[in-house]
């Protein structure tokens, strides 16, 4: 018996139930955080600031078209006509500007007037980074996903050395510090250090609460656990912008989801930690006293015999994991280095396409709060279509059907903008082929998790994760100028979209089919199982020559075997490690 049995047995209790549905909470908190930028980061519509007439009594009953229409260029909202306002201010009327034979332009000179429809008060509209200054607005989103890409590198060993308990409290103090810093930042730079500190937080925290469910939960738990908390993280994405349309004010609103977090650190001291990472770290009592406190609860108690044998059983698994493989195991053989290269492209285009659509949802015609909501709303759908489309096909085919859908709708964006980028009609089918290339595009992004535990080794499982998501991260760094080069040419951004969906599906065309039943534990095994799923690439690369089956004889047959039985366990854990 070992301590996944012993768990097995003692479930389902309150403590797993309350722990659970705690963490799950606040995974839900950490993966909005990437889409606030959405309204954090709004661009309001507007104009130059005309203080003659947008603060003057005499000019009160004067439409905004009237005065944009006389005194702002077509189409040009950095820049403003050249005219004299004495005229206009000795006769009380618009004379100046009706009767002005000069249209020479220039630039804002007296700062921005911003429409407040729909955001009172907005990062761009404080610090005025519109125009010139643009590309700063890029700068903070692309700054938040560098924050992503640096926290993820010390998250393991936080996990490791602090525990799974403690790496949560942490994770959420940091996340809700960053947020009141960002609420609180009285320049703009200030702002940038805390967003950073935000997205260094928000990810890894939702990695950490996902890991803790899965561990805590038990086998029959587990895959209520891996349904159960991304499909709270959608439903969180879809009710977001209902609190954006009610907080106008991007502090308001960040100083909200910062506190979120306060409500599982309240919960965090009546939650135990994991008694496998308990028995990881030799801390045998401690583990016992969690397991008997499952016991307590569902009146019933572990045999020291049972123990003993627990503990012998976790030692082997020890052997196995201390000799787990390197990183450049990945690219030593043909087939998996071939594997290894078109998933780490896909996590890249993957995560491309999602957060360029999450982030290009401001930028479509129509009620931002309510394009937000159908864009979150994408994600709920997309849970059920995956997993229906999983079980039936396998996760390599949600991943031909999600980028190639997404990618194709791109297009259709693109040309749609290329031949007409004005009409109501046409900005229409853009908004809706948008959203539609999202729910697409986030059935791929749920793939990923899934084809990458079960198309590697078990030995190597763990760095390809690594590996991937941090192409994954690279992509979404880039995606914020990507959007920017629109505003130049309308359909650039789509079109670079849907090359990177469509070249992503066609790349997974070639790539090996899984299933629960496929799982390989060592290299040797996989490399031999790619060599029969990806029969036409086998005759480029030519006859194979015999696997070594010593070469990896430091992993033992033992070892091997207790690893096959934590399968199902890695394979949950790393399902929805990391969606936002």
């Amino acid at each position: 018996m070992d301590v996944e049995k012993l768990e097995s047995i003692l479930s389902v209790n309150n403590i797993q139930i309350f722990s659970i549905i705690s963490v799950t909470l606040l995974s839900a908190t950490a993966t909005i955080t990437p889409q606030t930028g959405v309204f954090y980061n709004a661009i309001p519509k507007h104009r130059c600031l005309l203080p003659e007439f947008d603060n003057n009594t005499l000019f009160k009953n004067v439409s905004e078209d009237e005065i944009t229409s006389l005194a702002i260029p077509l189409e040009d909202s950095c820049h403003r006509y050249i005219y004299n306002t004495t005229e206009c201010l000795i006769s009380g009327n618009l004379s100046c500007l009706t009767e002005a034979s000069d249209n020479r332009i220039m630039k804002c000179d007296n700062g921005y007037y911003y429409d407040k429809s729909y955001y009172e008060k907005t990062v761009v509209s404080e610090w005025d980074l519109v125009c010139d200054k643009y590309v700063l607005n890029s700068v903070i989103h692309s700054l938040y996903f560098v924050g992503i890409l640096v926290g993820s590198i010390p998250a393991g060993y936080i996990f490791d050395w602090f525990g799974r308990k403690l790496a949560l409290l942490i994770l959420s103090v940091g996340l809700m510090g960053s947020g009141i810093g960002c609420t609180l930042a009285s320049t703009l730079t200030v702002y940038c250090v805390f967003r950073f500190l935000e997205g260094a937080t928000s990810v890894t925290l939702y990695g950490a609460a996902f890991s803790y469910a899965s561990e805590i939960a038990g086998q029959k738990l587990r895959p209520t656990v891996a349904t159960f908390t991304p499909l709270v993280s959608s439903i969180t994405h879809t009710l977001f912008p209902v609190a954006a349309y009610f907080l106008r004010d991007w502090r308001d609103l960040n100083l909200t989801c910062g506190l979120l977090s306060l409500m599982f650190i309240i919960t965090w001291p009546f939650i135990p930690e994991t008694p496998s990472w308990l028995l990881m770290k030799g801390r045998e009592l401690e583990a016992r006293k969690v397991l008997n406190r499952y016991a307590k609860s569902k009146g019933t108690i572990i045999k020291d015999e049972d123990w003993r044998t627990i503990l012998e059983t976790e030692k082997k698994t020890m052997k196995f994991v201390n000799n787990r493989a390197h990183l450049t195991d990945l690219f030593r053989r043909p087939f998996i280095r071939i594997v290894s290269l078109v998933v780490m492209y896909n996590w890249f285009a993957v995560n491309c396409v999602y957060y360029g659509l999450v982030l290009n949802v401001g930028s479509l015609i129509g009620n931002p709060y309510l394009n937000a909501a159908l864009n979150g709303s994408t994600e709920i759908i997309s849970v059920v279509v995956f997993a229906i489309i999983n079980k039936r096909y396998g996760a390599n085919q949600c991943l031909i059907v999600g980028m190639f859908g997404a990618g194709s709708l791109c297009v259709v964006t693109m040309i749609t903008g290329k031949i007409d980028s004005t009409s109501e009609t046409a900005l229409g089918i853009m908004r809706w082929a948008s959203i539609a290339g999202k729910l697409f595009t986030t059935i791929a992004f749920n793939a990923t998790y899934q084809y990458t535990n079960d198309v590697f080794p078990t030995i190597t499982r763990g760095k390809a994760m690594a590996i991937t998501s941090t192409c994954a991260r690279l992509g979404a760094i880039i995606i914020p100028f990507v959007i920017h080069a629109k505003f130049d040419t309308i359909w650039v951004t789509q079109a670079l979209f849907g090359v990177l969906g469509v070249s992503a599906g066609l790349t997974m065309l070639a790539m090996p089919k899984t299933s629960p039943h496929s799982f390989t534990t060592t290299i040797q095994e996989a490399e031999e199982y790619y060599r029969k799923e990806m029969t036409w690439i086998a005759k480029f690369i030519g006859k194979q020559t015999k696997i070594n089956e010593n070469k990896f004889s430091h992993v033992q047959n033992s070892s091997i075997i207790h690893t096959l039985q934590d399968v199902e366990l890695e394979k949950l854990n790393t399902t929805q490690l990391a969606q936002a």
